[in-house]
């Protein structure tokens, strides 16, 4: 039986359909791989953005924490400078009364506000007000940076990366920026009387703290700060204290603050906050 025309035109028309079905099923195959190709990296960028969600909740979480700390701490702060009293801590009251020795009324005058307003005064007349003034910015660099680190911790705590801190302008950074260039640099108006080690040593922290803002950077910054701080606080205390005591300012300070007799539970904290320790060491050896 041979093959009709008609009979090769359908068989032509069969292979055709199933060389065209062939490709079809191939190209969808090849689709269907570059489909799954994507939904698979639809669900990685799915896990990295609720990844990035979490982290987010996390930081926020502990910056709340942190400025939750902070408030408390400034509000004891004001609660100590409205009662004149540089301790957190009360103690049993004990009655008897005894003569504040020089050491500790300059650690008092230096701690609250009027004094420190009365020393001010006069050194600005002794062409030394720069000195005080150094003294309460470390201060409040040394409270400051101790919630930096804080922060520091929360977010290591949640295996956060720790830079996340200083994403957005640091109080403690831009404190240690401000004394630097107001008071350390040679030749500024405000440069204060420190070791030339000092100032060596407080440079080379400043470019590195610059250059790289990491805990260990802003934890040497506070080291020799600090030692500054010391330096200026024994020389106001063993000569511009001094002075000071035997000024009208004085007398009129005295006269509104009588500071003779004070209790014998007084503490020898020094500054509040970070530098509490500070003072107490300090004043612990000055002789007057």
């Amino acid at each position: 039986m041979t093959m009709t025309s008609t009979d090769a035109k359908i068989e032509a028309a069969v292979k055709r359909a199933t060389l065209e079905f062939s490709n079809s099923l191939s190209s969808l195959m090849a689709s269907n791989r570059k489909l799954a190709q994507k939904i698979a990296d639809l669900e990685g960028k799915v896990i990295e953005l609720n990844g990035r969600i979490e982290r987010d909740k996390l930081v926020r979480k502990a910056m709340r924490i942190s400025a939750l700390k902070r408030r408390e701490r400034v509000r004891e702060e004001k609660r100590r400078a409205r009662s004149g009293s540089p301790n957190t801590s009360r103690k049993p009251k004990n009655h008897t009364s005894t003569k504040l020795t020089g050491k500790q009324e300059f650690q008092r005058v230096l701690t609250t506000p009027d004094g420190f307003k009365a020393f001010h005064k006069f050194c600005q007349s002794d062409d030394s007000a720069h000195n005080p003034l150094f003294w309460r910015k470390v201060s409040e660099f040394l409270d400051e940076s101790v919630g930096t680190l804080e922060d520091i911790s929360h977010l290591e705590a949640a295996e956060l990366d720790p830079k996340l801190v200083f994403s957005t302008p640091d109080p403690a950074l831009q404190l240690a920026k401000t004394i630097f260039f107001d008071y350390i640099v040679q030749g500024s108006p405000n440069e204060v009387g420190i070791s030339k080690g000092l100032v060596q040593r407080i440079t080379k922290d400043i470019h590195r703290l610059l250059r790289n803002q990491c805990k260990e950077n802003l934890i040497d910054m506070r080291r020799d700060l600090r030692a500054a701080q010391t330096e200026i606080f024994a020389f106001m205390a063993n000569y511009t204290f001094r002075r000071f005591q035997s000024s009208d300012v004085y007398v009129h300070y005295r006269t509104t603050h009588p500071l003779l007799e004070q209790k014998t539970d007084i503490q020898t904290s020094g500054a509040p906050g970070a530098t509490g320790g500070l003072i107490s060491m300090l004043t612990s050896k000055l002789q007057f």
